[in-house]
């Protein structure tokens, strides 16, 4: 038998394996070290060792995502507050100004009115700045059936449409409990069936749904953490011309934004990723060019069996 030898090992390669069952990348880490037999300068084979890394690497994504995320939230919060404390001060100045000018002088009024609204404007900015860091401590997170809600907020958006989108709803009559503060629940819905409009500028189907979703993997569009297990599934799903793979990671940033400059300020989905942070839920995103958009909002399940489906949510 011919004495064989080890070459000194290459360098490592990561390769990705698509794996069509999970419509995803299976990464694995190769090693390889030339074989030689004994007194030959030219190798007749390789070995190859190969390592399933797609966890680990789903790890150091997500950790990643992580420090932006507090980076950026700790930029976004410190700039917030302290222009918060200036705005407070033009706004009070400004309604003196108006007060003490008690419409003498017209224009100097409207000119006062007119910086009011600005500042009460950047004000609302400034709160959702302050959502997207810190999310919004509340006292009125309690279990709530999802079912009445959803009708009711959509009940509420519909006047808000063209008549060239239709808006299919589909929501269970056995309801599925959250514990939510119903005001965050219609920020959170009302800025995802707002971007789907967005999407849909000449008209298209809106799709709004609600299920129980057992998840075994699937990657978060916000923290890009793995998500299991059971949750309760808010899916939002438009008809339009679809999101780019490179825009998606980017989707809920503060001031991102595909519009013209001037109609829109890119802060919706930074106000949904800030609240949901705060309720531990999560976003899957799925969308392709060309053939719309799914934005699928995940909350623990809570069990509501005992409160009823007909309650009074705005008491």
């Amino acid at each position: 038998m011919q004495a064989l030898r080890l070459g000194k090992a290459t360098e490592t390669a990561v390769m990705g394996v698509y794996n069509p069952g999970k419509d995803d990348y299976v990464w694995l880490s190769v090693d390889a070290v030339p074989l030689f037999h004994e007194g030959q300068q030219r190798p007749f084979a390789a070995f190859a060792s190969f390592s399933d890394i797609t966890e680990a690497r789903d790890l150091q994504r997500a950790l990643i995502q992580s420090q932006k995320l507090e980076a950026v939230g700790r930029l976004t919060g410190g700039i917030a507050h302290d222009f918060n404390n200036i705005l407070g001060g033009v706004l009070g100045f400004a309604d003196l100004a108006r007060r003490r000018n008690a419409n003498k002088d017209e224009k100097i009024q409207l000119y006062l009115k007119q910086i009011e609204t600005a500042g009460l404007r950047a004000r609302d900015l400034v709160r959702q700045l302050l959502i997207y860091s810190r999310g919004e401590r509340t006292g009125e997170i309690k279990p709530l059936p999802m079912a009445p809600m959803i009708k009711e907020i959509m009940k509420l958006l519909r006047p808000t449409f063209p008549s060239n989108i239709v808006i299919d709803k589909k929501v269970p009559e056995k309801s599925l409990g959250i514990a939510v503060d119903p005001l965050h629940l219609h920020q959170i819905l009302m800025n995802l069936c707002l971007n789907a409009k967005s999407a849909m500028p000449d008209g298209g189907v809106l799709k709004v749904s609600v299920r129980l979703a057992e998840l075994s993997g699937e990657s978060c569009a916000i923290t890009q953490q793995s998500v299991r297990g059971q949750w309760v599934e808010m899916s939002v799903a438009d008809s339009g011309s679809g999101i780019q793979s490179a825009q998606q990671e980017l989707l809920f940033q503060p001031f991102y934004t595909t519009k013209p400059i001037g109609e829109g300020s890119g802060m919706g989905l930074a106000v949904v990723a800030g609240l949901l942070r705060s309720y531990h839920g999560h976003v899957l995103v799925n969308s392709k060019p060309g053939q719309g958009a799914e934005f699928r909002v995940l909350f623990p399940p809570v069990d509501v069996s005992d409160l009823e489906s007909s309650m009074d949510l705005h008491q």
